[in-house]
């Protein structure tokens, strides 16, 4: 067993309302171990959230040459609830969520860690970038390193209602503009998820999610994209 990352979050306010811990539950992935988030009703939380990561030994013991003791918590202003975790080639760690721009409405958020757990602030202040693609990215999910690019699964909310499907990002967080619409593929189906992504064999993207159909009842979605 080796040690891992867990992308974690920590509930602010001026108030320190809602309290909050810095783990939720965990699953595999396919870099390391990383911590999930719970979802809610995230429109009427009244506490923020920050971005962090906590790193782990082999023997499960928090790594004290990582961060502070083995946690970093970065306080970037905003609601950032971390959902997905890429380590670099560089060794730098990069952690994506939606990030709050107003009570409704969200966009991608994207974090970058030194390797030794220090926010990275040639990515942005206190390392914190957005990318916002118009209307609302409610849930960015799980993040994997392509090549020279970032995936991440999307459900983004337009006028045309929400759908699943996947933002690619250059290593410096910029969209990557040759891909989709300035960044963003989308399937056509109304009222669909990305939850997950992955690239197969011939460097197809292949996004896991769920639609809902005609009798409300959510269905295992899985749609693929080309990468060129």
């Amino acid at each position: 067993m080796r040690g891992g990352f867990a992308p974690v979050r920590r509930a602010w306010s001026a108030e320190r309302a809602g309290g909050g811990g810095l783990a939720d539950g965990r699953e595999d992935h396919a870099e390391d171990r990383i911590a999930d988030r719970a979802r809610g009703d995230r429109s009427t939380q009244t506490a923020n959230t920050s971005p962090g990561l906590v790193k782990y030994t082999k023997n499960g013991s928090l790594d004290q040459n990582f961060g502070n003791g083995g946690i970093e918590v970065d306080d970037v202003g905003v609601d950032v609830s971390p959902s997905g975790l890429v380590k670099l080639k560089s060794g730098k760690l990069l952690v994506v969520g939606p990030a709050r721009t107003s009570p409704s409405t969200f966009v991608l958020g994207l974090v970058r860690f030194q390797a030794k757990g220090h926010p990275d602030d040639v990515f942005g202040p206190n390392g914190y970038l957005t990318r916002d693609y118009g209307g609302t990215t409610e849930y960015p999910q799980r993040a994997v390193l392509s090549g020279n690019r970032v995936l991440v699964a999307t459900s983004h909310v337009d006028g045309t209602g929400e759908r699943l499907g996947v933002a690619r990002l250059m290593l410096n967080g910029a969209a990557d503009t040759a891909f989709g619409d300035s960044g963003l593929a989308q399937i056509p189906t109304s009222t669909s998820y990305g939850a997950a992504v992955a690239v197969d064999a011939g460097d197809r993207i292949l996004v896991a999610g769920s639609a809902g159909a005609s009798d409300d009842v959510s269905k295992f979605t899985l749609a693929r994209f080309m990468a060129a």
